[in-house]
């Protein structure tokens, strides 16, 4: 930005991170207030990539204008695509212009209809977020649920007493076939981190969870990657009055879904160096897909959204959420 004369532009592809990561904060103010126009392009690298043969090339492309510094950027949503359909990616990007300051992070959308779905959250928690109902400690009047923090295309959250456990076993081998014997171990997965909330508020918390509007959340706040107690903590959510209203047909749905989960499960064994197997269940959420739209209905009817919003959120992504390598 120095090198530039004013009026200068430049661009830069930088991991995803420059839009969505904390530690990022200073590059993004210091491009913010160095720029008179700024416009950030976002792009998984699942299914298709912008450059072949990479893996975990998440990437933004940011296009700079030098000046004296703007509150408005333009970004777009995270952009996924085939690879059949690659040629065309580009002439079909689409931005939304945003109001930023102090370098927060940056949403990644890219139309009028996400700033609305948006808007309308902030509005219907009345300041209120996830966080203002998690518990530091246990209590009696407590309970634990568990998040997966690696999702791909879903997320899914378990209740204390369904979170999936990984079980080690001792093994023997004769030729390709490996028999297992003793059982060595089993404890939750490290990729499941456990939540503290009031018991009454844990099955409208799993709901929220499991949706479709909160994948939404995550991906337009996160890495793309890595899912974190900070988005959680940070959705806007009066739990209490979602309690109220929709608690009952929530624990209904939340029950079923969990059952589902569980009979959809796949084990999976991996021979592990050190000489012991490892045996653990692999969720596939997407063959629970009608569960998940009506909790994400029960979702709309409580934030008020149109038909156009609710529609939106329960089809985002779906054509790649449903895919063949989309299970988790």
């Amino acid at each position: 930005m120095k090198l530039l004369k004013d009026g200068g532009y430049f661009g830069f592809i930088v991991p995803i991170a420059i839009v969505s990561t904390d530690r990022m904060q200073p590059v993004r103010e210091e491009l913010r207030k160095s720029s008179n126009r700024l416009e950030y392009y976002n792009f998984d690298d699942r299914p298709g990539k912008i450059f072949s043969g990479l893996e975990h090339c998440r990437s933004t492309i940011i296009i700079a204008k030098k000046g004296v510094g703007t509150n408005k950027i333009m970004t777009s949503k995270y952009n996924r695509w085939y690879t059949k359909d690659r040629p065309k990616l580009f002439d079909s990007l689409k931005t939304v212009e945003v109001e930023v300051s102090n370098g927060e992070i940056i949403p990644k959308i890219g139309t009028e209809l996400e700033k609305k779905v948006l808007k309308r959250l902030y509005d219907k928690a009345c300041g209120k977020r996830v966080e203002t109902f998690l518990l530091e400690e246990e209590t009696p009047e407590s309970i634990k649920i568990w998040f997966h923090n690696a999702p791909q295309y879903w997320i899914h959250a378990h209740p204390n007493d369904l979170v999936p456990k990984v079980r080690y076993y001792k093994y023997t081998r004769k030729g390709d076939t490996i028999k297992i014997s003793q059982l060595i171990n089993e404890k939750i997965s490290d990729h499941y981190i456990p939540l503290i909330v009031k018991k009454e508020y844990a099955d409208v918390l799993l709901a929220l969870l499991n949706s479709s509007l909160f994948y939404w959340w995550f991906v337009i706040f996160s890495d793309g990657r890595d899912l974190l107690l900070q988005h959680i903590a940070s959705f806007p959510l009066d739990l209490s009055s979602l309690y109220d209203a929709s608690g009952e047909k929530l624990t209904e749905l939340i029950t079923y879904l969990m059952h589902s989960y569980e009979k959809n499960a796949r084990e999976r064994t991996n021979v592990r160096k050190g000489g012991y197997v490892i045996v653990y269940k692999e969720y596939v959420p997407k063959l629970s897909v009608d569960l998940i739209d009506q909790i994400d209905d029960v979702l709309a009817d409580f934030l008020d959204f149109s038909s156009e919003e609710r529609r939106f959120i329960k089809e985002f992504d779906r054509s790649f959420r449903m895919g063949k390598n989309s299970g988790k």
